[in-house]
């Protein structure tokens, strides 16, 4: 599925989760991290968490190498064509946990 298609199905504009597509370096330690590209990715957390809602969605997928997805009537639906790498699924899922969710995903990889 075309980024085209993607973003006319869902109403994205190429540049509401553009975040997800930087190819910049992020750094270690990126759950800590504060500032402009922790906002950043909060907001395009907010924006795929929005979007699962207004399209009845029960699942949101943060996935290594794969684009964000969000499973729609139990059909799971890539909402991008980039695959995330794992600075920003990390960078992503970290902007809206606090420290006990942190330390759950740290131990386990997971995080419901």
């Amino acid at each position: 599925m075309s980024d085209n298609i993607v973003n006319s199905q869902f109403g994205l504009s190429s540049d509401s989760l553009a975040i997800l597509a930087k190819e910049q370096a992020v750094g270690e330690g990126v759950g800590r991290r504060q500032g402009e590209n922790m906002n950043e990715f909060h907001s395009a957390m907010k924006q795929l968490l929005v979007l699962m809602l207004n399209k009845s969605g029960s699942d949101l997928f943060i996935t290594v190498n794969f684009p964000p997805a969000i499973k729609i009537h139990g059909e799971i639906t890539p909402v991008s064509s980039d695959n995330l790498t794992p600075q920003h699924a990390e960078a992503l899922v970290f902007s809206i946990m606090n420290e006990k969710q942190k330390q759950e995903f740290l131990n386990t990889s997971e995080c419901n």
